[in-house]
């Protein structure tokens, strides 16, 4: 009928600004008003646990991209990006409290610590700790994503494990970096298919390089904001800060979701060259990555989409 997208707009207005209420699924509204994702999370407020055949199939999916790698001198690591109802249970939907402490994430972490040689990055325990000290916001209040913050804190983990194999890179801190505020991500109204008012308008903190102007690095690394605008692009590459630096990883392919884009500008810090690859389809020919003749591959995945993935489908593509 006439303006029925209008009116549908309205309603889920009404719901959601006078009455609290998501008018889907696919957005739960929490406590202080953070919005979380309903349609892929349930499970983990449940604590759904993976069967043993699930568990081995996972299994078999990343030992055969470790593989692939090995064969050509590349290292490979694994990253398991950590959700926002893992780090902030207490803002989460009141219908699932409380959430399950032991989750399939942890299962699949703890089952390939213990039956493989897979070098794993599971920052949950971390970045949620670091979290909860920390005076400023980890994740986007309107969208699943974790901000510069959580981001910084997850790449904290990534480095003790590069440093092992690299020893002489450094990591930056929470000093190097001005902090500087700009709206962030509110990918959940969109979802809700509201009209936005200034209720979504959250200022949210940005890091920026104290440095970057010196080196002449505005045009690669900034702030996330700019970060972010240039996610679509499905392969971009930076090179490091400083161009003199010494001991560097060579060159590093970060291949994830949307998740990845703000683990780049750290990760910059310690090599010469880091190329990020997104693909929503984390199966495409593994050799697309080799041509980039990277010295290491991490390979980043939110851990509630490896819930979705399908080794049985990607026998061609793993």
């Amino acid at each position: 009928f006439p303006f029925k997208k209008l009116y549908l707009k309205f309603g889920n207005s009404i719901l959601y600004y006078f009455l609290n209420v998501s008018a889907t699924d696919r957005v739960l509204v929490g406590k202080d008003n953070w919005l979380f994702n309903g349609d892929e999370y349930i499970d983990i407020a449940k604590g759904k646990l993976f069967s043993d055949e699930q568990l081995k199939s996972l299994t078999r999916f990343l030992l055969k991209r470790k593989k692939f790698f090995n064969d050509s001198n590349i290292e490979y690591i694994v990253v398991f990006a950590t959700d926002k109802e893992t780090v902030y249970p207490e803002k989460y939907s009141s219908k699932y409290q409380p959430l399950a402490k032991y989750t399939r994430y942890d299962q699949l972490y703890n089952y390939l610590k213990n039956n493989t040689s897979l070098e794993i990055v599971y920052p949950k325990k971390h970045v949620r700790k670091s979290c909860k000290e920390s005076e400023l916001p980890c994740y986007f209040e309107l969208d699943s994503h974790w901000n510069d913050i959580g981001a910084f804190y997850a790449y904290q983990k990534i480095y003790d494990v590069l440093l092992k194999k690299y020893p002489s890179i450094k990591a930056p801190t929470l000093n190097d970096f001005n902090i500087k505020y700009e709206f962030g991500s509110k990918g959940f109204i969109n979802v809700l298919g509201v009209y936005e008012s200034k209720k979504v308008n959250i200022p949210s903190p940005f890091l920026v390089y104290k440095d970057s102007e010196k080196f002449s690095y505005l045009d690669d690394i900034r702030t996330s904001v700019e970060l972010e605008a240039k996610s679509t692009v499905n392969v971009t590459k930076f090179t490091n800060l400083d161009p003199k630096a010494e001991g560097l990883i060579p060159r590093i392919v970060l291949w994830g979701d949307s998740f990845s884009v703000r683990l780049t500008k750290y990760l910059a810090y310690n090599t010469k060259e880091i190329i990020n690859v997104r693909h929503v389809d984390k199966a495409f020919n593994l050799a697309s990555i080799k041509k980039y003749k990277p010295t290491i591959v991490i390979d980043e995945f939110l851990t509630c989409k490896i819930s979705k993935i399908r080794p049985a489908l990607h026998k061609k593509y793993l």
